[in-house]
């Protein structure tokens, strides 16, 4: 499956925004990109990417990549499922290795029953929490987690922001 996705691990020598951008591109799996836009062998199996399987190739999709304080990071997805829309979130440790101590064995699935959710974004704070916007036909919501990937008891009323969209208003469609 081919992703568009930008690829956060560029080595401490890569200073130049536009060899920032480069990192943009479109790869198979996940991939760390350096200076002059050569793969960072120090990333993943020493091949400098990483393939992400995706048990259903023809519906998930990537729609975010956060990196995290401590150099991990977080992957903000969609897969169709019965025709909804379910968010999942993995997490990643700096050597391009699954976080099995994120969510359940390093994934994260928000399903919200009766539901179909797009995502938006995906936030990091400094401290490494974690916002998901995401967006359903009647509703924009923001989830906090914390970087272990638990709800994050702190934020708002049970761990979430709901903000009603305006009637009419197709999702994705500006309402003000």
């Amino acid at each position: 499956m081919t992703f568009f996705a930008f690829a956060p691990f560029l080595r401490p020598h890569a200073r130049c925004v536009g060899q920032a951008i480069l990192a943009f591109i479109a790869v198979t799996g996940f991939s760390a990109i350096a200076a002059a836009a050569e793969l960072d062998s120090g990333f993943g199996a020493g091949d400098g990417y990483v393939p992400v399987s995706a048990p259903e190739p023809q519906s998930d999709t990537v729609a975010a990549v956060v990196r995290q304080p401590d150099d991990n990071f977080v992957i903000l997805g969609r897969r169709m499922i019965g025709g909804r829309g379910v968010l999942l979130l993995q997490r990643y440790a700096r050597d391009a290795t699954l976080d099995k101590s994120f969510g359940d064995q390093g994934t994260l699935t928000i399903d919200i029953p009766g539901e179909s959710l797009a995502p938006r974004h995906l936030y990091v704070q400094a401290d490494g929490r974690l916002l998901v916007a995401a967006e359903s036909s009647s509703v924009f919501r923001v989830r906090a987690y914390l970087p272990s990937g638990q709800d994050d008891p702190s934020f708002a009323a049970g761990g979430e922001l709901l903000f009603p969209l305006a009637s009419g208003v197709a999702a994705g469609a500006c309402s003000f």
